[in-house]
């Protein structure tokens, strides 16, 4: 039989016209502690687990009538979490009272860190992503949330004490916790979001043996939300979805959680930023007798790969699955690259200063580098102290000394996951550039190749000046 508090919000849910099976445990334990929805019997095959119509869900995406004008323009997420804020400070008075009972007390959203708990983040993807948000009295990181509590929401709450009588930056910032966390999106043309979904947001993450996915239906009258079974379930077996495809630094910034072992999430990855990569590759070239002058058309060099890099936020994400991302070889080659050899690649025959845009940046493969040992040793030169910079900004697990609270362990534990993953991904992007030595020193395997054939694996021999 289900639990107490599970038959409580079960009967609140119903009264809203949702449907939840009656085999689900919403409030039971993993033996690690982990609160998750288990099965409390077998449940079969496109059984239908838990469905909430529109009355069932909490959500400002809508438009609510009682929020100030003012308060409207704010982003999706923060006027959910303005919302849920409102119906917080009603306590029992409030018609969600029996849903906002089972919403955690504590979030281990960035947020919610301490400035030692962030610096064991130090180097990480997540730590380059904080590194902006800074208090301007105190210089110490904090998340954005905080920072817009501060530029916008709080004078917004404070014209309004009898919308939002309690309201102070902790009770804001857990609101905005809940609703990043626990949120879900209509993501089909015109859908909308974030949506608080009751029974269905406290199903725990996986990306491997998944039990169920989210089904969004919308017609003219109503939004309903529901998941079933898509597979034989067993008693004592928990139920998980997939929040999304995000790696562990994503889920971080997101979620505040890293994935378990095994758990089978997105490799994690390292992301190289390209100042990084242009201050790597220019310190090699300039050790290195390359036979022409790299900085010759720099300029033009860089906007190339700003425009490659463009749409990733200019920045190369590197990962053991991926170590050597072609977006990241091209960034090097380009620099490197006689001026000639450059404007070849980009515009053909025509000149590059006739045009102010580049019409395309084409992404360059391993075969530009044979029978060009010189070209390849200073990009492998480039990717190894690019490597070995990125290394450097993480730091020693010696120097990080745990606090007593298990929160805080259970915080430096994540960061610890996170850091070594993307160090190992970086390790595996040197090996990975070694191999680059080979292919240059390779002869043609096929010499019955026309000179045709040999041009388009090799578009132009490098000129030297």
């Amino acid at each position: 039989m289900a639990s107490l508090e599970t038959q409580r919000l079960v009967r609140f849910l119903r009264s809203r016209g949702a449907l939840v099976h009656e085999d689900l445990e919403l409030f039971a334990r993993s033996p690690c502690g982990t609160r998750g929805v288990f099965a409390i019997a077998p449940i079969r095959h496109g059984e239908l687990l838990i469905r909430l119509p529109r009355g069932a869900v909490l959500s400002a995406c809508d438009g609510e009538d009682w929020m100030p004008e003012h308060a409207r323009s704010a982003s999706p997420l923060l006027r959910a979490a303005l919302c849920l804020l409102r119906e917080q400070s009603l306590g029992a008075a409030s018609s969600w009272a029996p849903y906002l009972e089972t919403l955690p007390d504590e979030y281990d959203t960035l947020e919610n860190w301490t400035q030692a708990e962030l610096r064991a983040l130090s180097g990480t993807s997540v730590y380059e992503e904080l590194r902006g948000l800074r208090d301007a009295a105190s210089g110490d990181l904090v998340g954005p949330a905080r920072l817009l509590w501060e530029r916008s929401i709080a004078p917004i709450v404070a014209q309004r004490p009898d919308l939002w009588p309690d309201a102070s930056v902790e009770t804001f910032l857990r609101a905005c916790a809940a609703v990043r966390t626990r949120g879900f999106y209509d993501t089909a043309p015109g859908g909308g979001g974030p949506y608080m979904l009751p029974a269905i947001d406290m199903l725990n993450h996986s990306c491997k043996g998944t039990a169920t996915s989210l089904v969004v239906e919308r017609d003219e009258t109503d939004l309903v939300f529901s998941m079933e079974a898509e597979r034989d379930i067993e008693a004592g077996e928990e139920l998980t979805h997939m929040y999304d495809h995000l790696d562990d630094a994503q889920l971080l910034l997101t979620f505040g959680f890293v994935s378990s072992a095994g758990e089978g999430a997105l490799p994690t990855t390292a992301r190289l930023s390209l100042q990084a990569i242009i201050d790597a590759t220019d310190g090699v070239a300039r050790r290195c007798d390359l036979g022409w002058d790299i900085r010759d058309g720099w300029a033009r060099k860089v906007e190339a790969c700003t425009k490659l890099l463009a749409a990733h936020g200019g920045k190369v994400g590197v990962s053991s699955e991926e170590p050597l991302p072609d977006e990241l070889l091209t960034a090097v080659l380009l620099l490197l690259l006689p001026r000639a050899d450059f404007e070849g690649l980009l515009q053909g025959e025509e000149s590059i200063e006739s045009s102010a845009a580049f019409p395309r940046v084409p992404l360059l493969d391993r075969t530009l580098l044979r029978g060009e040992p010189e070209l390849a040793t200073a990009a492998v030169q480039a990717i190894h102290h690019l490597v070995r910079t990125t290394l450097r900004r993480y730091p020693d697990d010696q120097s990080l000394q745990p606090e007593s609270s298990s929160t805080c362990n259970r915080r430096l534990q994540m960061a610890a996951v996170l850091r070594r993953a993307e160090q190992k991904a970086l390790l595996k992007t040197q090996e990975e550039a070694v191999e680059l030595l080979a292919i240059a020193q390779a002869e043609d395997s096929d010499a019955s190749d026309t000179q045709e054939d040999e041009e388009k694996k090799n578009p132009r021999k490098i000129q030297r000046s």
